[in-house]
Formats: structure tokens, C-alpha cells, sequence
């Protein structure tokens, strides 16, 4: 027989016999009518698409098909938000008689700016003549091909390296400042409203000036006679006591707009969380290349410390600058019309600052480095001792480790030593200019008083002035020394947001299974014929997607080619064990099969619409959730009686089964979770835990690697009973009586060589996948396979 397009073998271009398409779907002769609603549901929990094209979802449909049936469907927000990352559909899908794909088109809306990977929900409803199947609900995700901040910088973001992307500090802070008030909700007309109200205050300070001047040439004035400048015509202490009322009175309402911009107004909160959600979603969706550049301290140390200091000092510092800036103009034309001559010193601050600011920068870039270097490497020896604590105690390493720590502190305290007096220099700068200028004004200006050549109030007015705008040029300064620091923590953000994730690889994944799901069930209608011919289509239900089979062929796969050319099938509803020697494949056998890994050559088939889950071999407990939250992690509507039942069947004692009635009352009452109960696990009852998790979870196909290494002989039977029960009841621990109506469950199992594990795993399971050093795969039946129509094949 020849091979099709995807490399297996396809079905045959006649009708098969009947009687061995009811071997292949036994267990369905027996429903009756009520337990045979169709099912309609998603083709798969998650669809991908590009922001430049529409996403097609589609829709499957199992049972007996011989009626009509529609359904509703509709699409929620999640993090993509309808009409503007994609646009809203709703609507009713009909399914004809014999039908069983249908689908509908949700628009992407694309844009040039970057986000990170976003998501919007699809769900369905049942209408007519149906039920909904498992996957009632599914995620869109939608891939961002942009770069952060734009793609201006795409060539030196490419090269993965911080070096050329400090280069381009300022350009990369100002590029964010762009994007952020392009694509952050609100941001723009906060920030509007923010630059307006700024120069209310600047109006307030110039309204000052001349107040302090009138003040002291009219209204204190003890040689003016004429009370026509008063404001209150003859009456020079009301006068005052307006002026009074004049100065407080605008404070009290910029005290209001102030309280403004740090509450309703402010923009910071929603520019940190947009940045560290990206950052931890991107994480998320990172290759393992991807994981390996970003350790555990580089990401916590831009999550808690970049992100702040680059909205702060880089986003909200530049409105400031604004601000003062615009002050200063306006109070140098105040200055300059009193006097031209005044318009000298003011040049001295922008040159002296600009020119001291380039000179220094290099030194600054190159001290702030070295203190990242050094805070990492004192960071990373913490962790890395907390993490290796147990060797270090047990060779007696106490005592080095405190001296290897003592170090990291002795090169820290140098570089911060380092750190601070260059800061102290760069802080006396602006006072030293300030003090210079004013000292000669008030000998030029005194001059002036005496000469009659300018009034007392214009002279004091003149020296507070210069001082004030000291004060301004201090802290355009100030803020110019941290856009240097927001240059630097914008790198580490950058390089963060632009690592290569797993997302294109995961469609081009998805769309591949898709597509040869559907073609091969469409090449399955030729089952239907026989079947309606012998009029057996009413009391037996056909599902073509339960028919499906995981398929392996000529498949290569490992560094040291650990699979070679292997090819096998494994029908949905069975239990395969996967046995053979250290270092043979089962490990990069099961990766394959989760579609965590790609194949050198060849081709791995799983049925698109199987809710797939890997059961690592090393327990592992979610110490930020509860207990309750443990067992039912990744149920959206869980079924908690059900799941306390999986909990005593493993063998959880009576105290962790009170634990759980304990969260789940906490639960119900909207209290908070007690996080403090994984203190007291042992090690057996991590796995016990571990174990709860996956089979509550219900996937219709479990991937576990060697679940039986380290129980005890005791714990094995147990367990295997229960892996028994999963693929012939279709689940554990549900309805007797809904048993047939349910998907079937397929479980793939790997045991290593301790003990008996191997005796018993085969003597349980189905089907046997036997994997030697060679690289090659066998197969043969299991201890149960006896009454299993043998479809299993191998080719080596």
C-alpha cells in the first residue's frame, strides 16, 4: 500500500467491510437515543493567527449526524480588545444532516505598533438538537510580528546583544514614549491634559514675579504718595491683604489639579502594568533558547526595577522637563524685557550643563554597569546558594560559601562607592553656577540700585529670579542624569520584549494537525456507505473524529538520533506503554508526541481536536495556590466532589482530604486561600498531589513519563488500577451510566528499569511501544491487548 501526502498510509479508496468499522467503534451499539445528542464543539482549545489576515475557526461536530443542529457563537474579550485588535462576531451555525465541520471568520485588525501575543475568547451555545462536547470555549491568539519599541531599531535588537543597544539609549526611551501614548488606553489624553495644566502652574510662578515687585515698589513703597496704582483705591493695607488672597488663592486650586494627576489623571500605573504584562506573557510564550538568555534574576530585576524606573524617570521625567522648561522661557522674557543685558548668565546654564552632561556621559554608562554587574553577581550567588544549600551543608562548605559572598559584597560596596561620589559631582554642578550668578548680579545690580538706574523691587525680584531659575536648570539637570538611568533600564525591557518565542513554530503546528485532521476524516465518509447499507447507522453511532489515530512515521528525531525511521499507530482509547533502556527515546518520544519538539524528518499525527496533557515525571507543587487550587489547576468549571474522590482513591489521607474541605468552604465564602499547606508535604505526598492533579484534569490523552519510579511496590497496583479505569470508563470517577457517551481517553506511559515497574506496566497496558539503543520501535500487546482489534503496526 502506498503512501499519502503527509507520509501515512491512507484509508482505502473502496468501502471497508462493516463489521470490522464497528470493531474499530465499539461501545456505541449500546447507547440509546437520548445518550446519542450530538456533540458540537471548537476543532481545538487554542487557533492562532497573524495580525495580517482573519482567523478562521472552525467547528466539529460527533455523533450520529443524521439530523439537523445548530448552535450560537460569539467572541469576548480577553487581552485583544474587540474593535482594536479585532472586531466582534457573533452569529448560529446550522449543521445540516451529515455534516460535521463548519467554521466562521473572526477580522483582525493589524496595526504598526508592537504588542506582545494577545488573546480573545470564542464560545459557543447549544441550540437545536445537539449538546456542547468538551471544548466549549477556545482562545484566539493573535501573533505580533512588530518590534519594541519600533522597528527602527530591528537590526541591533537582532543582535541579541545589550552593546549596541545601549548605544541607543535616549532614541530607545523617546521611541517607548511614542508608542506608549499611541497604543496604552488613556495615556494620550492624560498626558494632554497633563502638559496644559503644567503650564498653569508656570503662569502661577510668572503671576508671582510680578506680584513680588508691585508688592515692594507700590504698595510698600514708604515714598509713594500716589494711590492711584492701589488696587484698592487708597487703602494700601486692603491692598495688601488682596495681594494675600491673590497668592494663596491659586494654590489652592493647583493643590487640586496636583491630586488630579496623582489620581484619575495619573498614567504611571497602567504604563507599568502594560509593561510587565507583556514581559510576563512574552516569557510565557519564549523558546527554550528564549528561557535560557533570560534567568530568573534578569527577569524579576526588570519586572520590579526597569519597568518602574523607565516609566518614571524616562515617560512621566520627560513632563517634567517640559514643564520646567517652558518656566524658564517664560521667565527668562520676563528678565530679559527688564533688563537685555540679563539675557548673559542664563546662556551659561544650557552650555554648561550640555557640554558637562556629553563629557560625562560615557563614565556614567560605564559606572552604572559595573553596579548592575556587580548587583547580579551578588544576587546570583544568594540564589544560587539557597538553590544548592543542601550540598553545601552536606560537604561542609558553610564557611567558603560566606566567604565568597563577603567578596561579591567588597566589589558591590566599590562600585557603589563609585556610583555615589560621581553623583555627588554631578548635584554640585547647577548650585555652583546658581551661587556664581547670583554673587555678580547683586554686585551688578547693587550697582544699578544706587545709580538709580532700576528699583529695589526689580532687584530682589531679579535675584530671585536667577535663583529659582537655578533651582529649574538643577532639576532639568537632575531629570537629564536620569533619562541617562531610563536609557539603561530600557535595554534589559527591550531585549526582553523581542526574544524569539514559540508562538510561529506552535501554528505552523496547529494548522498542519488541522488540515490533516480534516482530510483524513473526510477521506473516512467512505465508512458510511456500508454501514447505512447493512441499516445499522441508527443503532450503532459513528464518530469520525474518535477514529482517528496518533501516528508516527519515519520519524528521526535527537541529537544523538535517538529515534531512528520509527513509524507506529495507536488508536484513541487505549492505554500504551513505552518501555526500554536508558537513553533510547521514550523521553524525546513523548515530547514529540505533546508536539513540544519537531521531528528531524518524518511526521508525528495528533488528532487536532485532543485535549492533550503531559504529566511530568518530577512532582511539582503551585506553592501560590491552595490545595484545592492544586487539584483542580486548569479546570475552568470543576467538578470539586468528583475531585475529592480522585483524592482519597490515591491514597491522600484524611487530613489533606479536611484540607480540601477547609479551601473549598474558604472558597465559597471569599476568603483568603491558606498557601502556607504545602510546608508539611512529604515527598510521597508531592506525588500523590501531582498525580490528583493530572487525572481530575480529565485530558483525553495523558502523556506521563515514568509516574512509577520511586512509589513503593504497595502504591503500584493502585495506581495502574486507576490508569485502568481512566481508558475503560473513559475517565475516573465519573457517571456509570454516561460512560459511553463520553470521548474515549488514551494514555501514553513510559517506565524506566526499577524494580518490577516494567512487569507491571506491560501487563496493564493495551499496546506496547518497545524502543532499544538502536533507535528503532516495536510493538506488540499488552497485557490487556487480548480482546483489542490489533491495529498497531510497526516499520522499521
Amino acid at each position: 500500500m502506498g503512501w499519502d501526502k503527509h507520509g501515512y498510509q491512507p484509508l482505502p479508496t473502496s468501502a471497508p467491510d462493516a463489521d470490522g468499522l464497528e470493531l474499530a467503534c465499539r461501545g456505541y451499539s449500546t447507547l440509546q437515543k437520548s445518550q446519542c445528542e450530538d456533540e458540537v464543539q471548537f476543532a481545538r482549545s487554542q487557533f492562532f493567527c497573524t495580525e495580517d489576515r482573519d482567523i478562521t475557526i472552525r467547528l466539529m461536530r460527533i455523533g450520529r449526524l443524521d439530523t439537523s443542529c445548530s448552535v450560537k457563537y460569539w467572541t469576548e474579550d480577553g487581552s485583544a480588545k474587540a474593535g482594536i485588535k479585532y472586531k466582534a462576531v457573533s452569529g448560529k451555525i446550522e449543521f445540516a444532516p451529515w455534516e460535521y465541520s463548519k467554521s466562521f471568520t473572526v477580522p483582525i485588525l493589524g496595526s504598526s505598533t508592537f504588542d506582545t501575543d494577545l488573546e480573545f475568547k470564542a464560545s459557543l451555545q447549544a441550540v437545536k438538537d445537539c449538546k456542547l462536547g468538551a471544548i466549549k470555549s477556545c482562545r484566539v491568539l493573535v501573533i505580533d510580528t512588530d518590534v519594541f519599541p519600533g522597528s527602527q531599531f530591528t537590526h541591533a535588537i537582532n543582535q541579541h546583544d545589550e552593546a549596541p543597544l545601549r548605544e541607543k539609549g535616549v532614541p530607545l526611551v523617546i521611541s517607548y514614549m511614542r508608542l506608549a501614548l499611541l497604543s496604552v488606553p488613556g495615556v494620550w489624553w492624560k498626558a494632554l491634559l497633563t502638559v496644559i495644566w503644567d503650564q498653569l502652574e508656570n503662569a502661577y510662578d510668572i503671576g508671582i514675579i510680578f506680584l513680588r515687585v508691585y508688592l515692594i515698589d507700590v504698595v510698600l513703597h514708604p515714598e509713594k504718595t500716589d494711590d492711584g496704582d492701589l488696587l484698592v483705591k487708597g487703602n494700601r493695607k486692603m491692598t495688601a491683604a488682596l495681594l494675600a488672597g491673590l497668592w494663596i488663592g491659586p494654590c489652592i486650586v493647583l493643590f487640586g489639579i496636583e491630586r488630579l494627576k496623582n489620581g484619575p489623571w495619573y498614567m504611571g500605573d497602567s504604563l507599568k502594568d502594560n509593561l510587565k504584562v507583556n514581559i510576563f506573557r512574552k516569557y510565557l510564550n519564549y523558546t527554550e533558547e528564549s528561557r535560557k538568555r533570560s534567568p530568573l534574576e534578569e527577569l524579576m530585576g526588570a519586572i520590579m526595577t526597569d519597568v518602574p524606573d523607565l516609566v518614571e524617570n524616562g515617560f512621566e521625567g520627560m513632563f517634567e522637563v517640559i514643564q520646567y522648561f517652558t518656566k524658564i522661557v517664560l521667565t527668562a522674557v520676563v528678565v530679559v524685557q527688564a533688563n537685555p543685558k540679563n539675557a548673559i548668565p542664563l546662556l551659561f546654564y544650557p552650555v554648561i550643563i550640555i557640554l558637562f552632561t556629553v563629557c560625562r556621559m560615557s563614565i556614567n554608562n560605564q559606572l552604572a554597569d559595573d553596579l548592575d554587574e556587580a548587583e547580579d553577581d551578588t544576587l546570583g550567588l544568594v540564589t544560587n546558594t539557597v538553590a544548592d544549600i543542601e550540598v553545601i551543608c552536606d560537604y561542609k562548605q558553610r564557611g567558603p560559601a560566606v566567604d565568597s559572598f563577603e567578596k561579591s559584597l567588597v566589589n558591590l560596596e566599590r562600585a557603589e562607592h563609585s556610583m555615589r561620589i560621581f553623583t555627588f559631582q554631578n548635584e554640585q554642578l547647577v548650585p555652583m553656577i546658581t551661587n556664581c550668578i547670583v554673587a555678580l548680579y547683586i554686585f551688578a545690580g547693587s550697582m544699578q540700585v544706587l545709580d538709580g538706574r532700576t528699583t529695589v523691587g526689580e532687584f530682589i525680584a531679579t535675584v530671585n529670579i536667577y535663583q529659582s531659575l537655578g533651582t529649574k536648570f538643577e532639576k532639568i539637570f537632575a531629570r537629564m542624569r536620569t533619562w541617562l538611568t531610563a536609557a539603561g533600564s530600557i535595554v534589559p525591557v527591550t531585549m526582553l520584549l523581542n526574544y524569539p518565542t514559540s508562538t510561529t513554530d506552535r501554528m505552523r503546528k496547529s494548522e498542519r494537525r488541522g488540515k490533516e485532521t480534516e482530510e483524513r476524516v473526510a477521506s473516512q465518509q467512505l465508512y458510511e456507505a456500508p454501514l447505512r447499507a447493512k441499516k445499522k447507522w441508527n443503532s450503532a453511532e459513528f464518530r469520525f473524529y474518535d477514529t482517528l489515530p496518533f501516528m508516527l512515521n519515519q520519524v528521526c528525531f535527537g541529537p544523538q538520533k535517538a529515534l531512528q525511521s520509527i513509524s507506529a499507530e495507536l488508536y484513541q482509547g487505549l492505554f500504551c506503554a513505552v518501555v526500554g533502556p536508558h537513553a533510547s527515546g521514550k523521553a524525546s518520544l513523548m515530547k514529540l508526541l505533546m508536539d513540544a519538539a519537531t521531528p528531524d524528518s518524518g511526521t508525528v499525527f495528533v488528532p487536532e481536536h485532543l485535549r492533550c496533557l503531559n504529566v511530568s515525571h518530577h512532582p511539582v507543587v503551585l506553592e501560590n495556590l491552595s490545595f484545592i487550587g492544586n487539584i483542580c489547576f486548569g479546570m475552568s468549571n470543576p467538578d470539586y466532589s468528583r475531585a475529592r474522590r480522585i483524592c482519597e482513591r490515591i491514597g491522600l489521607s484524611n487530613a489533606w482530604l479536611e484540607h480540601f474541605d477547609e479551601d473549598l468552604e474558604r472558597e465559597t465564602n471569599n476568603e483568603h486561600p491558606n498557601l502556607e499547606w504545602h510546608s508539611t508535604l512529604s515527598v510521597s505526598e508531592k506525588r500523590k498531589v501531582h498525580f490528583a492533579r493530572a487525572i481530575s484534569y480529565d485530558a483525553d490523552c495523558m502523556v506521563m513519563h515514568r509516574p512509577m519510579n520511586h512509589l513503593d511496590p504497595s502504591e503500584i497496583g493502585p495506581m495502574l488500577q486507576l490508569l485502568r479505569e481512566f481508558v475503560e470508563n473513559r475517565g475516573v470517577d465519573h457517571k456509570a451510566n454516561e460512560q459511553e457517551s463520553r470521548r474515549p481517553r488514551t494514555l501514553f506511559v513510559t517506565a524506566g528499569e526499577e524494580r518490577g515497574s516494567v512487569a507491571d506496566l506491560t501487563q496493564a497496558a493495551d499496546v506496547i511501544w518497545v524502543l532499544n539503543l538502536k533507535g528503532s520501535l516495536t510493538v506488540r500487546d499488552g497485557g490487556k491487548g487480548s480482546n483489542i482489534h490489533p491495529v498497531w503496526r510497526s516499520r522499521n
